[in-house]
């Protein structure tokens, strides 16, 4: 699985500079002035973990900060987010004011169609207003595809896959963002065990069940059945609780669509992002370089780790945050259909992909 970090490409502009703080009326200056504490808070934790880490580096304790692993080195990291703070790096696409990422989701290793992709949503991020657009695509939905017809878009990362192992992210992205006519300029995709194992390295993450189900049909690893239920209300999920939770599809009381599946999978990545920033979190060494390590054999990127920073940073900073889907049942974006081979598809409702573009252009709006 390809891993494309890279701590030595910082980028030297800076567009977080003065210059936007320069109206000195009552409101920004109490708004420059938070926004310099925070600066100020999160480069000093950055500058005392360095100095933790390089003591622990230079010295002989086992289990200091010896850690070099595929491309990843606390040490470095830490030191690339002090640089980032203060020269400043640019996602592709802040100049445009639009930041997209693919987020994919797969099974992996050890599991039936390991490269199929359970998960796809966009995250697409405007930075100037601080809003973050969370956009879930369903699985079932049919593109075309050249050489391979009008395959479902889950399929797609598969086929990328087979085409050139390791590969299958950027031909995913490089397909969906040429279909929907956007600039999906990043991508992340992780498997079930990376996803379940990381959220278990950060302790768990506290989910509100809007709605209580049963599934009695939740697939096991044995080709098998199994039955799970959730409480409604208040709860801390594990790894594998929230596994089950983003994976279900036949729960009742009206669980049992991908919709509702992709409004769970929104829910527990917001319930991820507040518990990787809350700083007990943060400044835990230990538990950080737990979930590097989950996520080094199990996650694959095209973003550099200035990058992953910077992403990090304008996520958290986020004021409003927009939870849609391409919805058959609200938008009409999309409608059911039968394939060619039997079975059951999602299609463009308006026979072209045309309004779905303008949907994911106008979600700001």
């Amino acid at each position: 699985m390809e891993n494309n970090f890279d701590i030595n490409k910082i980028h030297p502009d800076d567009q977080n500079g003065l210059s936007e703080h320069n109206d000195q009326s009552p409101d920004r200056a109490v708004s420059t002035k938070k926004y310099y504490k925070r600066k100020l808070i999160i480069i000093s934790l950055a500058i005392l973990i360095l100095a933790l880490t390089t003591f622990y580096y230079k010295s002989n304790i086992p289990g200091g900060a010896r850690y070099v692993f595929k491309g990843f080195n606390l040490y470095a990291i830490v030191k690339s987010m002090i640089i980032n703070q203060v020269i400043g790096t640019n996602l592709t696409g802040e100049s445009d004011d639009r930041v997209n990422v693919l987020l994919l989701g797969m099974p992996g290793d050890g599991h039936d169609g390991p490269y199929l992709t359970d998960t796809i949503i966009l995250a697409s991020i405007k930075p100037s207003e601080q809003e973050v657009a969370l956009i879930s695509i369903p699985r079932d939905l049919i593109i075309p595809l050249e050489g391979y017809g009008l395959p479902k878009i889950n399929s797609v990362n598969a086929i990328g896959e087979a085409r050139n192992i390791g590969d299958g992210g950027n031909y995913a992205t490089a397909a969906i963002s040429k279909v929907f006519n956007i600039d999906i300029q990043y991508y992340v995709r992780i498997d079930f065990t990376g996803f379940r194992q990381a959220i278990d390295d950060i302790g768990g993450i506290e989910i509100d069940v809007e709605t209580g189900f049963t599934d009695h049909m939740f697939p096991t690893n044995n080709h098998k059945t199994k039955t799970i239920s959730f409480a409604q209300g208040q709860q801390v999920l594990d790894g594998a609780r929230a596994l089950q939770f983003a994976r279900s599809r036949h729960g009742n009381n009206g669980e049992n669509s991908d919709f509702a599946r992709m409004k769970r999978q929104q829910k527990i990545l917001k319930a991820m992002q507040n518990k990787i920033f809350s700083w007990r979190l943060f400044i835990n060494l230990q538990t950080v370089q737990e979930a590097l390590t989950s996520f080094s054999s199990h996650v694959a990127t095209n973003l550099k780790v200035s990058e992953l920073i910077r992403l990090g940073d304008l996520t958290y900073s986020a004021k409003n945050y927009i939870s849609k889907s391409l919805d058959h049942n609200g938008n009409k974006l999309v409608s059911d259909g039968v394939g060619l081979d039997g079975a059951s598809i999602l299609q463009p409702s308006s026979g072209n992909y045309s309004n779905i573009t303008l949907f994911i252009n106008n979600i700001f709006e």
